[in-house]
C-alpha cells in the first residue's frame, strides 16, 4: 500500500511525498469536504438570518479562521500529494 518514491536524480528516497492513494490523505480529503459543506450551509444561513450584533459573533470568528487554516493547510498538502501516472500503472 505504501509507495516509495525516489528522485530521478539522486536516487534518493523522498519522504515528504504523500501518496494519493494514502488512507490518511483519504481521511483528510474527506474531512475537507465536510468542511466545505459546512461553509456552504452555515455563512448564507448566518448572513441570511442572523443578526450582525448577535453575542456569539466572535466564536464563529474563531470558528472561521480556523477552517480557513485547516483550507491553507489543505493547499500546502496539495502540493506535496504525488499524481498518479496512468501511462505506467
Amino acid at each position: 500500500m505504501a509507495e516509495v518514491f525516489f528522485s530521478g536524480s539522486t536516487g534518493k528516497k523522498l519522504t515528504w511525498i504523500v501518496h494519493s492513494n494514502h488512507i490518511y490523505k483519504i481521511y483528510w480529503d474527506v474531512f475537507v469536504v465536510f468542511l466545505l459543506v459546512f461553509v456552504c450551509i452555515v455563512i448564507p444561513f448566518r448572513l441570511t438570518f442572523i443578526p450582525q450584533k448577535s453575542d456569539d459573533n466572535q466564536r464563529w470568528e474563531i470558528a472561521y479562521y480556523v477552517i480557513d487554516g485547516m483550507f491553507g493547510v489543505d493547499i500546502v498538502l496539495t502540493f506535496f500529494t504525488s499524481i498518479p501516472d496512468e501511462d505506467k500503472m
